[in-house]
């Protein structure tokens, strides 16, 4: 093992979580849910040199009007890349109304990044809130994602969802394919989801139904009236994932 970079708080950033991601030059790119100059994360790139890896932080999240983050803060998973070296991430707290946000990060000409909030999760029922997986790229840029808590239930009583986000020509808008009831279709999604040719996703949840239980099922959202097939495969427990 060779031990990259050691950071060192502060503005430099700290518990960086979530993996990294790695663009065409070898650059690593991540996260951390601490640090920066509110202590409310950073995004940070490690770039190889002849002496080793340089650090630079590219986003601090900031808690700019004194009592809320509106452009959102403390990540909680690692980042996606998408076309043109664009950056998608999401934080699990912060934004218009404290949920978490997507985002994203666009490279200049002149290597300064500039984030976009895609989305803001809202703390009511029917929508998701503390996205916490790694955002996945699908068909005409769409990216899907979980959140551990909101859905049929508002802030830390829901059971998370599964959710995408859609780029429209006057913005991004959210869908939210299913919302965890806690009971036979499990609770609070962990991990990141996995999406195959057909368009189905997959993924675990840490809670619910009785972990180890292998069966072959589908889910049809209910949420606030949507009814949509989203999984289909075998539930093998809280860490595995088998696509059909």
């Amino acid at each position: 093992m060779t031990v990259l970079h050691r950071s060192a708080g502060d503005n430099d950033g700290a518990y960086p979580n979530g993996g990294l991601a790695m663009d065409r030059t070898g650059v690593l790119y991540g996260t951390t849910s601490g640090g920066g100059k509110d202590g409310l994360g950073t995004v940070f790139k490690l770039t190889p040199t002849d002496h080793g890896w340089e650090e630079s932080v590219i986003q601090t999240f900031r808690q700019l009007d004194g009592s809320n983050c509106f452009g959102g803060c403390l990540p909680m998973a690692g980042l996606t890349f998408g076309t043109g070296g664009t950056l998608y991430g999401t934080t699990g707290g912060g934004g218009k109304f404290g949920g978490g946000v997507g985002f994203s990060l666009t490279p200049s000409v002149s290597g300064e990044w500039s984030e976009q909030v895609l989305y803001h999760f809202k703390r009511e029922v029917g929508d998701g809130q503390v996205p916490n997986s790694r955002l996945v790229v699908g068909e005409s840029g769409a990216l899907y994602g979980t959140t551990k808590s909101g859905g049929d239930k508002p802030d830390m009583n829901g059971f998370g969802t599964v959710f995408k986000l859609v780029p429209t020509p006057t913005g991004w808008r959210e869908v939210v394919l299913h919302c965890f009831t806690g009971s036979a279709d499990g609770g609070r999604p962990t991990g990141t989801l996995i999406r195959d040719a057909s368009g189905n996703v997959f993924g675990t949840t840490e809670g619910g139904a009785r972990s180890g239980v292998q069966r072959r099922y589908s889910i049809q959202d209910r949420c606030r009236g949507h009814v949509r097939k989203l999984i289909r495969g075998r539930l093998l427990g809280p860490s595995q994932t088998r696509e059909r």
